[in-house]
């Protein structure tokens, strides 16, 4: 399944759309079959347009989906997304969190990683003495004079429109995996790929509850004038996109069931997706709700043709 929501309108119901390719359209019908996929994804990338037509949320075939279902798995996207969101700022406004490079190359293709420790309330940090070249890249596109990849992304992602030029990054596609509660071993790689049979395996309210979100969020840069921002080279034919991968799973039971306490347990649960979405409506969700285990962040750094991805902003 493939949804879009306005960055300007996102907590508008009128507002989102959504398409079923082909793989999954017997995961919304009304009837209760059995079906061989368990999980969905708002990937597109096995997707063409001759499968898949967009439709508001209004729009729903009432006669062939389950326009209830679709709705719930709409509203708890749109929840995903703005935890999600939230938590990468938090992670990168960590004043003293450490990064450093993974992979080969030190630096020049590898990709970023943010972590935060805490020892006693004191916070330590250190910087990758090379700097990624990809993001160096996009410094030089945006005009940026930092020379520390921690203030570069500060700068970028963090700091008042002014001390840029004309770069500002905001969240232009993402990726979902719901995992069934009766199929936790399922992995995101998976979430395209048929199950073996099983009975009465097909998707409704009381399975999505009993599921998990996990997924990644993915930032381009756009100007003033709301223009996606083109890297100069290759006649301005590529897209910069820096992708956040977190480790984050959330429950998506109703009840607030989950992990928010950092001293619950030694073996991380689900957080859950209700509380910690209330917690971004009043603005209490903090970096430590995401328990002691979580300390690492993963940012990807690449360029697409605008037609290899949806992009959705």
């Amino acid at each position: 399944m493939r949804a879009e929501f306005y960055l300007k309108n996102m907590d508008r119901e009128s507002y989102w759309k959504y398409c079923v390719v082909n793989e999954g359209k017997n995961l919304f019908k009304k009837s209760q079959q059995e079906v061989s996929a368990v999980t969905t994804s708002t990937s597109a990338s096995n997707s063409t347009t001759e499968e898949c037509k967009w439709k508001y949320l209004y729009e729903i075939e009432e006669k062939d989906y389950d326009s209830e279902l679709i709705r719930e798995l709409l509203k708890k996207m749109y929840q995903f997304w703005r935890v999600e969101h939230v938590f990468n700022m938090l992670a990168l406004y960590q004043k003293d969190s450490k990064i450093s490079t993974e992979g080969s190359g030190s630096g020049t293709n590898g990709d970023i990683k943010i972590t935060w420790e805490e020892n006693n309330q004191t916070l330590t940090t250190t910087s990758a003495q090379q700097e990624n070249s990809f993001l160096k890249k996009i410094k030089d596109n945006c005009d940026l004079k930092t020379e520390q990849t921690k203030d570069s992304l500060d700068v970028l992602f963090l700091s008042p429109d002014l001390k840029k030029k004309s770069c500002l990054p905001s969240p232009v596609l993402t990726n979902i995996t719901l995992k069934l509660g009766s199929q936790n071993n399922v992995v995101a790689a998976a979430a395209s790929q048929p199950s073996p049979k099983s009975t009465n395996n097909f998707l409704n309210k009381e399975k999505i509850s009993g599921g998990t979100f996990s997924g990644t969020l993915g930032y381009s840069l756009f100007d003033y004038w709301t223009n996606l921002k083109r890297t100069k080279e290759n006649n301005g034919s590529r897209l910069p996109i820096i992708l956040f991968e977190s480790k984050n799973e959330y429950s998506l039971k109703e009840d607030s069931q989950g992990s928010s306490d950092p001293e619950s347990s030694s073996t991380q649960k689900p957080f859950s997706l209700k509380k910690f979405f209330d917690s971004v409506d009043q603005r209490t969700l903090e970096l430590k709700n995401f328990v002691k285990e979580q300390k690492s962040l993963s940012l990807k750094l690449k360029e697409i043709s605008p037609n290899q991805e949806d992009l959705i902003y």
